[in-house]
């Protein structure tokens, strides 16, 4: 869990390639993977801070949770969680629930040049119980084999350059 009070920093892969699968055979990227004993329901990266950036990361996604949980709430001070500014960049996403789950409506989030593939939800909005998520940008990416691509109301945001293939239900669904 990225805190409240640890905004603007970076997690980074090494290798700039596209991070490849855990069992590839070859060296390639950074994976963050499911721990073995997991508890039921915890994402893999849950963010509370603004400005936080992964890059260069394979996220394989737990079966019951996201890889990455942007959280926002409506509180104040020390007590208060704004994942808003998030980026991700080149990382992939894929097998299980979700790749990215924004939970309260965050806002000014960049995902591009990433892959996400068979999830259930590669974007998903959990809810807007702070805000409806604004200025989204969502560009280059690849979407491949999820029940549903992107999931979420947004306002003034961007989804351009993207690559969508076989999805279960929803391509995109901004009607949230």
């Amino acid at each position: 869990t990225v805190t409240n009070t640890l905004g603007g920093i970076s997690i980074v892969g090494a290798d700039d390639r596209l991070p490849a699968h855990a069992d590839s055979p070859w060296p390639s990227g950074a994976s963050w993977l499911p721990p073995a004993s997991p508890a039921a329901a915890t994402a893999l990266l849950t963010v509370r801070s603004q400005g936080v950036t992964v890059k260069n990361i394979l996220f394989d996604a737990p079966s019951d949770a996201a890889c990455i949980e942007l959280e926002r709430n409506a509180l104040s001070g020390d007590s208060e969680f704004d994942a808003s500014h998030f980026n991700a960049v080149n990382c992939r996403f894929t097998s299980g629930q979700s790749g990215i789950e924004n939970d309260g409506g965050c806002g000014f989030c960049i995902v591009e040049d990433c892959r996400f593939y068979d999830l259930t939800n590669a974007i998903k909005c959990l809810g807007t119980a702070v805000a409806v998520p604004l200025r989204w940008v969502i560009r280059r990416n690849e979407f491949v084999k999820n029940t549903n691509h992107i999931v979420s109301s947004f306002s003034d945001s961007v989804i351009r350059d993207n690559t969508f293939l076989r999805h279960t239900t929803d391509a995109i669904n901004t009607a949230f």
